[in-house]
């Protein structure tokens, strides 16, 4: 079964930094999708801010896929010594660790940019690209 979720019936959350959608809304305990759908768990869209930092942090292992639409991130995991770029088109694939953060920095001191960012319960089989940034 397809279950159809408007823009408007994801959870919205804005602050300085960024704004997110969230499609699955784990607080909210009336949201069929709370948990996600199998092994995926969060599918998010941000817009962060020009020169903001993004951060996300999870509770257990888990794998990020991020998906730059719009302009350019400066991604850091302090915790595994890696940093990259990733601009408009590309993708990023890590494995998160329980409690540790993850950050990607918009790159733009005047354009926001916007990614989407999609995070499976670890363990998940993947297809691997042709080339990993």
């Amino acid at each position: 079964m397809i279950t159809l979720r408007k823009s408007e019936e994801r959870r919205h959350i804005a602050s300085e930094n960024q704004k997110t959608w969230m499609t699955f809304d784990w607080e909210n305990q009336n949201d069929p999708l709370r948990d996600g759908f199998g092994a995926l768990k969060i599918f998010n869209e941000e817009i962060l801010n020009p020169g903001r930092v993004f951060t996300l942090q999870t509770q257990q292992d888990m794998v990020v896929v991020t998906y730059v639409n719009e302009g350019v991130m400066i991604f850091n995991r302090p915790q595994k010594g890696k940093s990259g770029v990733l601009e408009t088109g590309e993708f990023h694939q890590d494995v998160t660790t329980a409690g540790l953060k993850q950050f990607a920095h918009n790159a733009s001191p005047t354009d926001s940019a916007r990614l989407f960012q999609s995070v499976f319960t670890h363990g998940t089989k993947l297809p691997q690209p042709g080339g990993e940034k």
